[in-house]
């Protein structure tokens, strides 16, 4: 049986008969929207041969049922374009005395696992007329509005016989109570020969959560995560790798739902290494609910890397080659083989980068009567070998237990050379000396995750019982050799050498285990309840060697031991059609920082409560008010809290603060929406604010580093997306957001400071589809002058041009694209505060030329894989750059 399939049919002079359906939204002058079923589809194209294939649809070439997708079938005498692939998803309900205010439900299978990216529609009580539409989530949930017009519920999944439920069904006879759970039973008819081909909007917004489609971008190809997070909305990322959302460092990254364990170098260096083409979407979370981890006052990203469920062996290989200053090049293999109970899945991924930049510091340094001017002009260099492995299983024991364990792992080699050159100038403008620095840095990461995860499905209510427990070993090896020569060119002084070693090695270990459990009541309110224990052990070795005396010139020793106990509750209810989420959550913690020094030992143990509330108004089937609450913590991350110090040169240093506290933020957000436009304003206030401080150590005329609390900071957002359709094939996904950073200090450098500035970020991208199989991309991205701490950082912008052509029924892509296309990725910014005289100038490789080749092969979705939370403490392990 050939389910049901609404599209989109474009037509010319000739008009087939078709059946008219009312209300789609995405309607046009010059096109019909069909309702086929099986009898249709016979009487107007007995000629299976007919048939053939769209980009966003299906092939049916030959009469074989070949391809099968949320639009359906062309003639050959006709241009046919498809929407969305279409899930059937039905769903029974509690409502109040005539009609619910709201039908709510989650889509699952046989076996209870939840049916991803449904459709399902609200037809009126004609049959014909569809009211509203709307596509389930990674979970299966959706709600849909109903009025008195209420006739049914249609549900399409690709893989499951399609289901049709009437208000009778959906609704007791009192219309108090609705389903919960909808059902879907699987249609194995035609899976062997079903090809999807349907694509999703590049960029959604959900609530306070916007969604970025990866796998739809022809600018992603070659490229890796860290450059698909520069151009998502709101984003942007600075020199040394910080992520800020609008505006706002603090942002928890998560990779399926885990946060990553990694410092900021080798955080940066994972979103390098990591693919596009491993990527299914990107998360971006403003307001996160109190079942995350309260880490993160800024707001989380959430990464989450291609999983297939599929019969049989399926995959994608992928490859490409770029070139910036260097070449590089990429491989991929992802793997998935599924039968019966059982889901094996793996992937590796192999990525070769070598780079080039430059830094340039200008800075004056005043000791009492003297006044001392510093050129400093650093060139590097350096070779990045990046290989991940992932392997895991998932076992599907019964209708309500599943099991799975995943073993996953990466080795980032990286080997630097850094040539500085610094001129020492006199009040007079005149060269007193010059310093010559080679640094040759070699440094490896090495990690080893475990994790294992259980879940019970108690009905088909929505109940549901999930265990993780997480193994986390990370191990960092960092050598240095510094070779500087000073050279004097007044008076008669002497020139020095002096070599320099530096071995700073690295082991932590992360241990966790979370339990939470879900209850669903009669009336489509839900409770939410967990508990989580994690342990992080950090062990830091530093010794330094001067080579001209032959002894150790420092030997040092830094352990951090942390343990956190959280538990959560989330209460969702509908209160006189108003949708409320209110959530608290409790977490203790329990750390020792533990120097060689034993005096300088610091003890922590505290409580905190993080309470969020998030009520949400339908003012109508396409448009919604929301607003959000919400409390979270940032923690140091351990290597900030590492005493040692690390040289750029003699004269420039970066050095750690075990004395740091956590930060806290007060958040709250109001959020429109109707159709393609969302608007959200958003305050947050931020007190011990952590951040990066740049100093003068005027005695020894060095400049460096730290992190230091200040007393507050204070941001205020507009953020505007809109999506506007310019032409038939032409899309465009934009957003600005305009927002004020304001950071309060207290006696800094022996003075108060209030620092503030209107800022603004503008992203905008372009898709134009020119063929079924070809398309083309562009994007801009603006940063306009800002105020971080206590830089002013200037204006930077960059565009990004790519094309994509598909080729053999979609089962190859090749992509084509070059990344700041005009090379104007330059991080300027100078201090903002008069008692210090630095300008940074900062040009890293920005532009690269890509090209990527993918096949992918296999069969059919069929399955809903286990979902994994991520660790919290993973993105901890940081250290600034």
């Amino acid at each position: 049986m050939i389910p049901k399939i609404i599209h989109q049919f474009c037509i010319g002079d000739k008009q087939p008969p078709y059946k008219l359906i009312g209300n789609w939204k995405e309607k046009k002058t010059t096109c019909e929207h069909i309702l086929w079923d099986e009898k249709l589809l016979k009487k107007y194209f007995p000629n299976g041969s007919d048939y053939h294939i769209q980009e966003d649809g299906v092939n049916l070439s030959g009469g074989q049922k070949q391809g099968l997708a949320k639009g359906f079938l062309a003639s050959s005498n006709i241009n046919l374009f498809f929407t969305f692939f279409i899930v059937l998803i039905c769903c029974n309900i509690s409502i109040c005395q005539t009609l619910p205010k709201s039908i709510k439900a989650t889509i699952v299978d046989q076996a209870g696992r939840p049916v991803s990216y449904a459709t399902i529609y609200l037809i009126a009580s004609d049959g014909e007329k569809v009211l509203s539409q709307q596509q389930v989530d990674s979970t299966g949930k959706f709600e849909l509005h109903v009025g008195q017009e209420f006739g049914r519920i249609q549900v399409i999944a690709m893989g499951y016989k399609s289901k049709d439920l009437s208000s009778k069904e959906v609704l007791d006879n009192e219309s108090e109570s609705a389903i919960s759970t909808i059902v879907l039973e699987q249609d194995l008819t035609y899976l062997d020969e079903i090809v999807v081909a349907g694509k999703r909007k590049l960029v959604e917004v959900k609530g306070n959560k916007t969604i970025v489609n990866v796998s739809n971008s022809s600018l992603s190809v070659g490229s890796s995560a860290l450059e698909i997070i520069r151009r998502a909305p709101g984003l942007n990322v600075g020199q040394d790798g910080s992520i800020r959302l609008r505006g706002r460092q603090g942002v928890n990254v998560l990779v399926n739902g885990r946060t990553t364990n990694l410092t900021d170098d080798q955080l940066k260096d994972l979103l390098k290494s990591t693919p596009s083409g491993s990527i299914e979407t990107i998360e971006i979370i403003d307001n996160p609910s109190s079942n995350y981890d309260a880490s993160g006052s800024s707001g989380v990203i959430n990464i989450t890397l291609k999983k297939e469920q599929k019969q049989g062996l399926n995959g994608n290989l992928s490859g490409g080659i770029g070139y910036g200053n260097y070449e590089k090049h990429n491989l991929s293999l992802d793997l998935n083989y599924g039968f019966g109970k059982l889901n094996f899945y793996g992937n590796f991924l192999n990525n070769y980068d070598k780079m080039k930049g430059k830094i340039d510091i200008l800075r004056s340094n005043r000791y009492q009567n003297e006044l001392t001017h510093f050129n400093q002009h650093s060139l590097s260099s350096g070779t990045s070998i990046n290989t991940n492995y992932k392997l895991g299983l998932d076992y599907y024991i019964s209708k309500q237990h599943s099991l799975g364990f995943e073993y996953k792992g990466f080795i980032n080699s990286w080997n630097d050379n850094q040539n500085n050159n610094s001129q020492f100038l006199g009040e007079d403008g005149q060269i007193d000396s010059l310093l010559f620095t080679e640094v040759n840095g070699k440094n490896k990461y090495k990690n080893d995750a475990l994790n294992l995860s259980y879940k019970f499905l108690a009905d088909t209510s929505g109940q549901q019982l999930s265990l993780s427990l997480d193994y986390a070993n990370y191990r960092n090896t960092q050598s240095s050799n510094y070779f500087n020569v000073l050279k004097p060119t007044l008076g008669s002084g002497v020139e020095s050498k002096s070599n320099l070693m530096v071995d700073a090695p690295t082991t932590i270990t992360v241990g966790a285990v979370s339990i939470d459990y879900k209850y669903v009541f009669e009336n489509s309110s839900s409770l939410d309840f967990g508990i989580k224990s994690s342990q992080v052990k950090t062990n830091n070795i530093f010794s330094q060697l001067i080579k001209e005396q032959k002894t150790d010139n420092l030997n040092d020793s830094f352990l951090y031991d942390e343990k956190i106990n959280a538990g959560f509750v989330k209460y969702k209810f509908n209160f006189m059609k108003l949708d409320i989420e209110s959530g608290f959550r409790v977490e203790q913690t329990k750390s020792i920082n533990e120097p060689s020094d034993k005096d300088g030992t610091v003890k922590r143990n505290y409580w905190d409560f993080f309470p969020s509330i998030n009520l949400t108004k339908n003012i109508s089937d396409k448009s919604q008010l929301s607003l959000n609450y919400n409390r979270r913590i940032d923690r140091p991350a351990y290597s900030k809290l590492n005493p040692f110090v690390f040289f750029t040169d003699p004269f420039t240093y970066l050095k750690g603060n075990p004395f740091l506290k956590p930060q806290y933020t007060n958040s709250f957000s109001l959020n429109y929406s109707i159709n393609n436009f969302v608007v959200s304003l958003s305050h947050k206030r931020t007190k011990d604010f952590m951040t990066g401080v740049i100093k003068l150590d005027t005695l020894r005329k060095h400049l460096f580093q730290t992190t230091e609390n200040i007393y507050a900071q204070n941001s205020t957002s507009l953020n505007v997306n809109r999506e506007i359709k310019i032409l038939k094939n032409w899309t465009t996904y934009n957003n600005i957001t305009v927002y004020q950073n304001r950071f309060l200090y207290k006696d800094f450098l022996g003075s108060n400071y209030n620092l503030a500035l209107i800022s603004f970020n503008f992203t905008t991208n372009h898709q134009y589809k020119i063929s079924d199989s070809f398309s083309l991309e562009a994007s801009f991205n603006y940063q306009s002058r800002e105020y971080y701490a206590q830089d002013v950082i200037k204006p930077i912008y960059f565009a990004d041009l790519g094309l994509s052509k598909n080729f053999f029924n979609n089962k190859v892509n090749l992509k084509m694209a070059v990344n700041d296309i005009f090379n104007t990725s330059n991080y300027k910014f100078y201090s903002n505060i008069k008692v210090q005289d630095y300008t940074f100038n900062i040009k890293p490789e920005t532009r690269v030329y890509r090209l990527n080749l993918s096949y992918n092969f296999g069969g059919t979705k069929s399955k809903s894989g286990m979902e994994r939370k991520q660790l919290e403490e993973n993105f901890r392990i940081k250290t600034s750059n």
